[in-house]
């Protein structure tokens, strides 16, 4: 017997619309849930079916060499006995060469658990079979089908010309057994799993790197004719600052930050305050540690120096324990 002369059966463009009542929806989810479970025994992956593309042609061979092996006791028994497929058994009944049956296994085992037990019956019949005879045009409206499971971004379908595969839902709301349409899946599941996972991990890192860079752990208050606070975090970087009284926040507020160390922006706030008068010139002003240590290096800065000797002010630093010092370059 010749390989093509077998196959009778082919996957045809369907003839008519589904419209299940409830009872057969009932039905067909029951049948899902069964034939998933027997996939599962006997280790066939639906992710792994649903990401092949398997052509037309293939599966119309595929659909006709099932229905053989079902019906073949030297094959089938093997195959509930094994869970494994016989191939060179399934070769020398089917005339099939042992390449292609290796390559399909997986889709042939899933077609003879489909078409072999009255349990999943009513799900094998909304399949759209014909004979050989009408003709073998291939169909075109594949982004349809049976919902077998929901993977979050996409459904596993089974589509009614026998193709497993992923679709996007056009409706948001679906459940298994509904028949739905959509397009092709821009994310396979595990693919999404790995993104999803990848964007926690980057959240994860952002938030951790926010909190370290953002996280004050020293700070100091300026007390004087103004007042406020400067927060740095562990790199040495201002990250926050609050005005205490209404001149403190007025300077603040008009400040704009091209270095955030703490020689820069302390001059930078002196600076602004002498500008608005919120200062007056040789004045002096209070430095006290809250928070931390500081070096005494840090204060110690050119642009912290030239601001004091242009405007001859004069900044008495507490770093607390009875240490401290005094910066007033020109007095």
């Amino acid at each position: 017997m010749t390989e093509h002369s077998q196959f009778r059966y082919i996957f045809q463009t369907r003839k008519r619309e589904y419209a299940c009542s409830t009872d057969e929806r009932r039905r067909l989810r029951r049948d899902i849930r069964s034939y998933l479970a027997d996939l599962k025994a006997y280790n066939i992956s639906l992710r792994k079916l649903c990401g092949r593309q398997v052509s037309y042609n293939d599966r119309n061979k595929i659909l006709n060499l099932s229905l053989i092996l079902i019906n073949s006791p030297a094959v089938a028994q093997v195959l509930v006995n094994t869970r494994q497929l016989p191939v060179v058994e399934a070769a020398r009944i089917t005339g099939t060469s042992h390449r292609f049956l290796e390559e399909y296994t997986d889709y042939l085992v899933a077609y003879m658990l489909l078409f072999g037990t009255e349990e999943h019956s009513f799900l094998s019949r909304q399949l759209s079979i014909g004979s050989k005879l009408d003709g073998m045009d291939e169909p075109t409206d594949n982004d349809l089908g049976f919902q077998l499971q929901d993977f979050g971004v996409t459904r596993a379908v089974l589509t009614p010309y026998g193709e497993f595969r992923f679709l996007d839902p056009s409706r948001r709301e679906t459940t298994v057994g509904d028949y739905i349409s959509g397009t092709p899946a821009v994310l396979r599941p595990r693919r999404a799993i790995q993104l999803a996972a990848a964007a926690g991990v980057l959240t994860i890192l952002i938030l951790l790197f926010s909190f370290v860079f953002y996280q004050p752990v020293r700070s100091f208050t300026v007390m004087g004719e103004v007042e406020a606070s400067f927060s740095f975090n562990r790199f040495g970087r201002l990250v926050e600052t609050q005005g205490f009284d209404q001149g403190g926040r007025r300077v603040l507020s008009s400040m704009v930050y091209s270095d955030r160390r703490l020689d820069s922006s302390l001059a930078l706030f002196l600076d602004q305050a002498v500008k608005e008068k919120e200062v007056s010139q040789r004045s002096d002003l209070t430095v006290i540690v809250v928070e931390g240590t500081f070096r005494e290096e840090e204060f110690r800065g050119s642009e912290l120096s030239r601001e004091l000797s242009e405007n001859g002010l004069r900044l008495k630093v507490n770093m607390g324990g009875g240490e401290g010092f005094i910066l007033s370059p020109n007095r």
